[in-house]
Order: C-alpha cells, then structure tokens, then sequence
C-alpha cells in the first residue's frame, strides 16, 4: 500500500521573468509574442509559481502522474513568421 503526500507544482514565468503567468513572452531575435499558460482545460486558472494560489496541487503516492498545461495566445499586434521560444522551469514542492 502506498503512503499519500501532497505536493504542489508551479511552472516560472520563463525567460522574461514574468510576474504575470498570462504574459509570458516567447521571442525572435527582438519580436515578442506573448502568452500564457494555464491548469484548466478553460484557461481560467493561470498556472504560476505562488503556493496554494496558482499552483496545481495534488496527491502523489511516488507513482508516475500525468500533468496537462494548457495554453493560450491573445489577440495582439501580429509578428513576423518564425519560430519563437521561451523557457518555463517547473518548481515541485513536496
């Protein structure tokens, strides 16, 4: 029988360091598309790295778990075509 603990996990806001994890920002060279990442299907939960405010909380036993992060891009001035990239760590606090 496994023992239960709980754990938290918060993802950073990337290489801009966003405060906000509705404004995270991928870029090209100096353009910018910004983003933000989410624990809810809806995207109305943003997924940061404050504890028991916007982190995703569960139960873990030790066992493998699985973990979606949805996303979502606003309107907002179009950039050029490109690959744009951004960094987020995720934080797991037991």
């Amino acid at each position: 029988m496994h023992e239960w603990h709980p754990y938290q996990i918060g993802l950073d806001g990337g290489l801009s360091g966003a405060a906000n994890p509705t404004l995270r920002r991928m870029t090209k060279g100096s353009e910018i598309v910004t983003y933000g990442l989410y624990r809810n299907t809806a995207r109305s939960q943003p997924f940061g790295n404050t504890l028991g405010v916007d982190t995703l909380a569960g139960m873990g036993t030790g066992l493998a778990q699985t973990t979606f992060v949805y996303g979502r891009v606003p309107a907002q001035v179009k950039p050029s075509p490109g690959a744009y990239t951004d960094t987020i760590q995720a934080i797991i606090t037991y």
